[in-house]
């Protein structure tokens, strides 16, 4: 077979001998990855041409009037073009394969080969503020998380995240259990706030966000295909679910996390910019001196994202 990466001149295309390995790639990090494979078997001179849009795609064709398979897989931080026999002894047969430090999509979900699993049937996380009173700010708990973690033969992995439940919670003195559409609510009906103008006459909830469980809805479940790259992070398949919230927001959260979050970023602790002595150093010296090439950026590269319909009830006390 040969090899006619896009860009290049048909001249220049990398022919591939039954049993033997050639090197390809671009010179630009971010050229669109696509080549052109022809194929060619003894007897018939006129070679049937294959398009690959993307090699960063793991795949396997089935060619049939020529009794072969094009293969496109991840192996270590190279991706591999192979075609060999389509015959139950293909594995022993000799193979010709192209190797490029591109990476790859995962096409399909089947043939998974390593499964991890993680369950936890519950976490929590606090948020605590030190200055200028310690106290506990907010609490968030998830309860029933499942991750689930495959991969494949070609090197694309399946993800999977399911959190059943979810809720946030203010820690501030003075807050009353329960949401605004929880049962014994701190909402008053109406006849209660006949004289208030619809004001609240109770405490602020204590829940701050909640996910509502409608029919039996997991507050979220994630499913990820994603691409077997050693550099990018590349999703092939996404899917997004949220079951319906229901959010509280008040003047005295806002200005709690206001304060903590300007007490963390003080810029007395904040370390950004370069030092004195690193301008003394370098004064006088030009910008190429010493000049490292920095690391190629990751890539992220998502090909199909659906998002579920998302129910959100807010409710606002300022």
């Amino acid at each position: 077979m040969s090899i006619l990466p896009e860009g290049v001149e048909f001249e220049n295309s990398i022919a591939v001998q039954p049993g033997s390995e050639e090197a390809y790639g671009w010179l630009s990090y971010d050229h669109r990855r696509a080549v052109s494979v022809s194929i060619s078997r003894l007897g018939q001179p006129v070679p049937v041409k294959i398009p690959v849009e993307d090699v960063y795609k793991a795949f396997s064709r089935a060619i049939p009037r020529l009794n072969v398979v094009l293969i496109s897989r991840r192996k270590g931080d190279r991706q591999e073009l192979i075609l060999q026999d389509d015959s139950s002894e293909s594995s022993a047969a000799p193979s010709s394969v192209a190797r490029t430090t591109s990476g790859t999509v995962l096409s399909t979900s089947q043939g998974m080969r390593i499964t991890a699993e993680l369950r936890l049937s519950r976490v929590g996380l606090s948020l605590i503020q030190v200055t200028p009173i310690p106290r506990e700010l907010i609490y968030c708990q998830v309860e029933l998380v499942r991750v689930q973690l495959a991969k494949d033969e070609f090197g694309g992995q399946q993800l999977n995240l399911l959190v059943s439940e979810m809720q946030v919670d203010c820690q501030l003195p003075g807050r009353a259990d329960g949401s605004h559409t929880a049962k014994n609510s701190g909402r008053r009906n109406a006849e209660e706030n006949d004289g208030l103008g619809g004001l609240w006459r109770t405490a602020k909830p204590a829940v701050l966000l909640r996910n509502c469980a409608d029919g039996d809805r997991s507050f979220l479940a994630l499913s990820m295909k994603l691409g077997a790259s050693s550099n990018d992070f590349v999703v092939n398949k996404a899917e997004l679910a949220l079951d319906s919230l229901d959010i509280s927001v008040d003047d005295e959260v806002l200005n709690g996390l206001q304060t903590f979050f300007a007490a963390a970023v003080d810029d007395e602790n904040n370390s950004s910019g370069v030092t004195l002595q690193h301008i003394r150093r370098t004064a006088g010296k030009a910008i190429l001196t010493d000049y490292v090439l920095p690391p190629v950026p990751m890539v992220v590269q998502v090909d199909s994202l659906l998002l579920s319909e998302v129910e959100l009830r807010l409710w606002c006390l300022l």
